[in-house]
């Protein structure tokens, strides 16, 4: 009976260990061959930061076109604003008329305000994944902040349901990035 086992355990042992070799082998061409060669080519790290930013804006121009049930992007504004007629109270989604008000009311009912609203989507979701990116950060160094600072209202955006959840992962992905860049930029992490 004994000798059955120990005859399983050593027919198994292979290829577990091909399988862990085959995982880690993958693991390291995804983290570290892909985004930076090993540290070879650290300007890869920022290229790849830089399509995440635009893969992700796609993803949220998605969540701005098909605004339904809980998730979306969402402004809030600050209780504490210079301008207390700016806004609402309460939260309320962001649509295509968020950037340019102004301008929308101005273009109703012509092809301005068509071209306005297409203009209007895709600058959206550009900036929550400007904004999504770079919201990880430490103390004072903040560049989400930073970029949020730019905004001529004061607002801030927020995301709810499965946008949540992308925009959380992306900036885990972002930073990951980032990190990788400064490392291999300034470091030699591989030697």
């Amino acid at each position: 009976m004994v000798q059955g086992k120990d005859k399983y355990l050593k027919d198994t042992r292979p290829w577990l260990e091909k399988l862990a070799g085959k995982s880690e082998s993958l693991f390291n061409y995804a983290l570290f061959e892909l985004p930076c060669g090993y540290g070879m080519v650290p300007s890869r790290a920022l290229a790849s930061l830089g399509l995440l930013i635009l893969g992700f804006s796609l993803i949220y121009m998605v969540a701005l076109l098909a605004a339904r049930g809980r998730a979306g992007i969402w402004v809030t504004w600050p209780t504490d604003r210079v301008y207390q007629e700016e806004g609402a109270k309460e939260a309320t989604r962001v649509t295509t008329t968020f950037f340019f008000p102004r301008l929308q009311a101005l273009a109703t009912g012509c092809w301005g305000g068509v071209l306005l609203r297409g203009v209007s989507i895709p600058l959206i979701g550009l900036y929550f994944s400007l904004l999504s990116a770079f919201s990880i950060g430490w103390r004072e160094f903040s560049v989400g902040t930073w970029i949020a600072r730019v905004q001529p209202r004061e607002y801030v955006l927020r995301a709810t349901g499965w946008v949540r959840t992308v925009s959380g992962l992306q900036s885990l992905l972002s930073v990951y990035s980032l990190a990788l860049w400064v490392l291999t930029y300034f470091g030699r992490p591989f030697e």
